[in-house]
């Protein structure tokens, strides 16, 4: 390739990724539901006319776009023309949930499909027994959602009406479900338009042969550094405290094996699936399981085919992460989620320790169902109030920075605006703030614990129904640790309840307080590596109180002045590293 040829080659790759970019934004910007609008719960992505991931933006989605993409594609191979667009939510298909629907777009250039895009995002309800498609009580797939096949909504450029009341009428907010379609339709449109931009800037050979060329550096990149890693087989393990149906410790064991340019993940040995919603597709296990190998590469590694290609991932079926029809599948995204990358951050820590750090936070689920009678006699699930999304807090320190927020993947979700909720009519949030004194100590510490208030009044009209599930923090129980875990206490009337594990579908009869803690981070390193400075602003900050900076990090500071007495905080440290 000529000098002029590679320098046009790398400019049409930043604008693939400029171009999946600007779809999410038009998507998150024109969205009715709050999990694509709010919580940006979706993604975009490009593919090759063979269905080949080009580039996503958002790597949860990697692995389910591109399975997608390649069922859509196989099955309609001979009978796709260049107007249709196609939608599925099927997670024995690709997808990673029923709430969770992708849209698959033909681009075309003269009469021949050259690319496809691809637009996912996570729509408010699709039937099941539970407003909002998250359902503890679920056994089997049916009890979730309705499940939607690769279907054509377009057909030669023309709605299928049809097909599109079909899907809205099994959602019980069937204007939000189609607003949210039209919002994919449009971001794919985007797309097209600007794709077709560059076939007149660049032509069409050069930009099917830079998105080939991405490939294909993508997978010598990733198998380049791939090869840097300590070749080895490393184990991992991580448990699932319960699956909400009463089943506990389930095990998720992973052996990574690093050989010259070749990495193996192998989830053998992981226990059966079980009957929970907690079971993992395969699209949502290859996502997680992928997590700790990108920040171990390290974060210029492209996210497409190529880097997919130098990864095999072993998934026994029948297993947790991989279920068996109809198993249920509706919490996977979280837990097992979660779980599925702490196995394989615990092995890769073997080979890489200063490399890697969690990705994922250990969230409970919660949210509230509004009950109405409506059309007569019949009560209705008339409205699901998320509340998760103030579940903040969980992100490790690492080589290098300190713990904030929300690790990893989950970082990139807003903090909900407390003033949209509450001018809502949905209650009030008396509290959302950090905890002092919950960060893990180190050199790098971890991110401090979360707090959240929430008041729910008891509606004067209809019934207001809470469910809760929660999973114990991975380091709350062990020996010396002063952090927090995870915790959810409500309060209804006079009657107090911890949540242990689950609660489902509580009717409030009267009004309540919930309190929701989310766990504060671990800490990297010798917490007496730690900068005096940077332990003084932490106190300032109301994060490390006093005592903790003394009995943690051996950093003394005048209480009235602030400031850190240095020759105190020398003696304190070299007593510490003598202990």
């Amino acid at each position: 390739m000529q000098t002029n040829d590679q320098i046009a080659t790398e400019i049409l790759r930043s604008k693939f990724e400029a171009i999946v970019a600007e779809m999410q934004a038009t998507l998150v910007s024109t969205a009715y539901s709050a999990p694509i609008s709010s919580a940006m719960e979706c993604a975009s992505a490009l593919f090759t006319e063979a269905g080949r991931l080009v580039a996503v933006d958002n790597p949860l989605y990697m692995y389910s776009m591109a399975m997608t993409a390649a069922k859509v594609i196989d099955r309609f191979q001979y009978e796709m023309s260049g107007e249709d667009i196609l939608v599925t939510n099927d997670p024995f298909g690709g997808a990673t949930r029923l709430q969770n629907f992708t849209i698959i777009v033909p681009v075309v250039h003269g009469d021949s499909i050259v690319l496809y895009l691809g637009i996912s995002g996570h729509t408010e309800d699709i039937g099941g027994d539970m407003r909002g498609n998250f359902n503890p009580r679920a056994t089997e797939l049916w009890a979730e959602g309705v499940r939607c096949p690769p279907v054509k909504l377009y057909r030669d450029g023309k709605l299928r009406k049809d097909m599109l009341e079909t899907l809205c009428l099994n959602s019980r907010n069937p204007n939000a479900f189609r607003l949210d379609l039209e919002a994919m339709i449009a971001a794919a449109n985007i797309g097209r338009r600007r794709l077709a931009d560059l076939f007149g800037q660049y032509g069409l050979a050069a930009v099917l042969s830079a998105a080939e060329w991405v490939l294909e550096y993508s997978n010598r990149r990733s198998r380049a550094l791939i090869g840097r890693l300590p070749v080895g087989r490393y184990e991992g393990q991580s448990m699932l405290a319960h699956d909400c149906q009463g089943h506990v410790n389930l095990s998720i064991k992973v052996a990574v094996t690093i050989d010259d340019q070749r990495l193996v993940i192998d989830f053998t040995g992981t226990d059966p699936q079980t009957t929970s919603f907690v079971n993992s597709p395969l699209a949502a296990t290859y996502a997680f399981a992928v997590l700790g190998v990108l920040v171990a590469l390290g974060s210029n590694v492209p996210r497409n085919a190529g880097f997919m290609d130098a990864i095999e991932i072993v998934a026994p079926e029948g297993t947790l992460v991989n279920p068996r029809y109809p198993a249920p599948i509706g919490w996977a995204m979280q837990h097992l989620g979660h779980e599925i990358a702490s196995a394989v951050l615990e092995a890769l820590q073997r080979a890489v320790p200063d490399s890697v750090a969690n990705m994922t936070a250990n969230a409970p689920l919660l949210f509230a169902i509004s009950h109405q009678i409506r059309h007569g006699c019949t009560v209705e699930q008339t409205e699901f109030i998320e509340l998760s999304h103030f579940t903040q807090g969980g992100c490790d320190g690492a080589n290098g920075r300190d713990g904030w927020g929300m690790p990893g993947v989950a970082a990139h979700v807003p903090l909900p605006s407390i003033e949209l909720y509450e001018a809502g009519g949905r209650g009030r949030v008396e509290k959302f703030e950090y905890l002092i004194d919950t960060s893990e100590a180190g050199a790098f510490r971890g991110g401090p614990a979360t707090e959240a208030v929430i008041v729910l009044p008891k509606p004067a009209v209809g019934e207001l129904h809470l469910t809760a599930c929660l999973i114990a923090s991975d380091s709350a129980n062990e020996e010396g640790d002063r952090s927090v875990g995870n915790a959810i206490e409500i309060t209804i009337g006079n009657e107090k309840t911890a949540i242990k594990d689950v609660m489902i579908d509580r009717r409030l009869d009267a009004d309540a307080r919930i309190a929701i803690t989310m766990g504060g981070g671990k800490g990297w390193g010798n917490p007496c590596d730690r900068p005096a400075e940077l332990v003084r602003a932490d106190v300032l900050n109301g994060l490390v109180s006093f005592e903790a900076a003394l009995r943690d990090y051996g950093v003394v500071l005048d209480r009235a002045s602030l400031s850190i007495m240095e020759a105190e905080t020398q003696r304190q440290r070299a007593e510490m590293a003598r202990a």
